[in-house]
């Protein structure tokens, strides 16, 4: 996170989404995302503003947009990953480029023009790192004191993490390395912390996952942020805050430590367990293990209000729709020659009561003239996909079943839950 002053809600607060996940950047931070393919949510917590990572691959931001930070471009696209700073957004696209918007005053969101692709990318508060596909570093944006500043001998790196005025990075032999502002120790990597699997810094401290799971912070602790709990054990995550800081413990529960001002390190007692945790300058956001986001702490800018999409359970039953998946009936009418689809509201079984999985759209192929069409549309493209073929649908939106008729068949049909999941399509005969 990246913060400024304690007084300033928008003092700074650098990401944790895409700063402060694992070292190899698995799962939660960066994803296999794309139109079609599912991949696994993530959420990145800046100074006021927050952004996340659906499971389609599209992006959302809410909270704080004085500076266009939460506006994303148009033609955006499915991304990689995000991440969210002091004022600007960054994302890395399925090519692998990289896309900044928001406040831009000192250069942090102007993409250099010879950056070329990349792996990952970590928003300060005004400055802007990320690790090329050839595994380097490189640094953008304000340099006042040095935290653009790349050690000429850094080589090359694993992750970087960019703070309010310091950078951090976990080199290929796993060591860990650090520049910039020095004013606290926090860019003073202790020398006996050895080697490292994840890296995260805040407004004036720096914490690290040690090999042995570990976890170990430096840097300013007038708050207790860097006072590791002494029961902390062993953790898989952690995120540096503005004054506070957040772990995932082994067991995949959240717990933290330091400053509390706003509630920002008061984990909610209902939180269950957590598969990533990302620490804004005085607010925290998680992913929970069943994929929805939640967000705690200062929310005067609406950047702890998760949007309603991100907390409905997504759908996770059968990929394939089959009578004994999301059709509860399918009645033939031999005198009108007529076929009624009576669809179940609940997209995999009947006991399957969640709310994510609650059926919102039916659509049926059909051709220009109405009739069911024999030919399989294609999957993972927007319907409809032949020139002939146009679109059926019913919505719902309360809790009953839904007919709806056709002439004749073979039909083919397939079903959207909720929060935007799409069954393939499947072939109903009676």
């Amino acid at each position: 996170m990246r913060h400024l002053s304690r007084k300033s809600f928008r003092g700074a607060a650098a990401l944790a989404g895409a700063v402060a996940i694992s070292a190899s950047l698995t799962a939660a931070a960066v994803g296999t995302s794309s139109a079609q393919a599912a991949t696994s949510p993530s959420i990145t917590a800046g100074d006021a503003h927050t952004c996340a990572i659906k499971t389609s691959g599209t992006a959302t931001c809410w909270g704080y947009n004085g500076d266009g930070q939460t506006s994303m471009p148009t033609d955006l696209g499915p991304v990689k990953q995000i991440t969210a700073g002091g004022g600007h957004t960054c994302a890395i696209q399925t090519n692998n480029t990289v896309v900044c918007w928001g406040r831009s005053n000192f250069g942090q969101a102007s993409v250099p023009t010879d950056l070329g692709t990349v792996k990952q990318i970590t928003a300060g508060n005004i400055h802007t790192c990320a690790i090329k596909t050839d595994d380097t570093a490189t640094c953008w944006g304000n340099n006042r004191v040095g935290q653009t500043n790349v050690p000429a001998d850094l080589g090359t790196v694993k992750q970087i993490t960019a703070g309010s005025t310091h950078t951090c990075a976990i080199k290929t032999d796993d060591t860990a390395a650090c520049w910039g502002w020095n004013g606290t120790g926090e860019t003073s990597v202790p020398p006996d912390l050895g080697t490292v699997k994840q890296i995260t810094v805040g407004l004036f401290h720096t914490c690290a996952i040690k090999t042995d799971d570990t976890a170990a912070c430096w840097g300013n602790s007038g708050n207790g942020q860097t006072s590791v709990p002494a029961d902390l054990g062993t953790v898989k995550q952690t995120t540096a805050g503005a004054f506070h800081t957040c772990a995932i413990k082994t067991d995949s529960t959240a717990t933290c430590w330091g400053w509390s001002n706003a509630g920002q390190a008061s984990v909610p007692t209902d939180l269950g367990t957590v598969k990533q945790i990302t620490a804004g300058a005085y607010y925290t956001c998680a992913i929970k293990t069943n994929d929805t986001a939640t967000c705690w702490g200062n929310n005067y800018y609406g950047q702890s209000s998760v949007p309603p999409e991100l907390t409905v359970v997504p759908y996770s039953g059968p990929t394939v729709l089959t009578p004994a998946a999301g059709v509860k009936t399918l009645l033939r009418n031999t005198a009108t020659k007529t076929w009624t689809i009576k669809v179940s509201l609940l997209f995999s079984t009947g006991t399957d009561t969640r709310p994510g999985a609650q059926l919102r759209t039916l659509q049926v192929a059909v051709d220009s003239k109405g009739k069911p069409v024999t030919a399989k549309p294609t999957d993972g493209a927007p319907f409809p996909t032949a020139p002939a073929i146009t679109q059926g649908v019913v919505n719902w939106s309360g809790t009953g079943d839904a007919t709806l008729t056709w002439t004749s068949t073979p039909v083919w049909v397939r079903v959207q839950n909720r929060v935007g999941r799409w069954s393939n399509w499947a072939k109903l005969i009676a």
